[in-house]
């Protein structure tokens, strides 16, 4: 009787992520740090992402959001299409902005659990990139992404009720 073999068929999912982090594995090659809309925090392997004529290029570059379609494999999981959504270029051309859009990449980098979706912090996260090109108040974009944080994650300290007496 012959030997049935387990399947080897690689499972593909598509996403909408930005890319919060990047780093080089290889010549060409880079592993990617996503935050999606449907998966939360990933880590993704893109090869062949630094030539020029990559269509994957741009999947490599901070605060990057598109649509992108990933293969499940042993290791790490493979970025294997990349479509541009928005590059939010009021951010890339400011350095207080760019400061303020890396300090948010790392912190959902360093809180975020690998692989918990977590839409309503994706929206935050997007919507401030959108408010950051545009807007200069950093100091209240901050703290709107840090309570924004705080009340997705069920953290946010009662603000209607006074600590003395306990009333509205």
């Amino acid at each position: 009787m012959p030997r049935m073999r387990a399947s080897s068929a690689a499972k593909e999912y598509n996403l909408t992520a930005i890319t919060i982090g990047s780093r080089e594995t290889g010549e060409k090659d880079l592993f990617i740090t996503l935050f999606s809309l449907e998966q939360g925090k990933l880590h993704v392997a893109a090869r062949g992402t630094k030539k020029t004529v990559s269509s994957l290029r741009g999947a490599g570059q901070l605060f990057n959001m598109g649509e992108c379609q990933i293969v499940s494999r042993r290791g790490s999981d493979l970025l294997t299409e990349w479509t541009p959504m928005q590059s939010f270029p009021g951010i890339k051309n400011d350095l207080r902005k760019l400061s303020l859009a890396g300090y948010i990449a790392r912190f959902i980098n360093e809180t975020a659990a690998d692989g918990h979706a977590d839409p309503e912090l994706f929206r935050i996260v997007e919507n401030i990139f959108f408010i950051l090109q545009s807007n200069s108040n950093y100091d209240i974009i901050k703290l709107a992404f840090e309570w924004g944080y705080l009340e997705t994650t069920g953290q946010a300290f009662e603000t209607g009720i006074c600590v003395s007496c306990g009333n509205s």
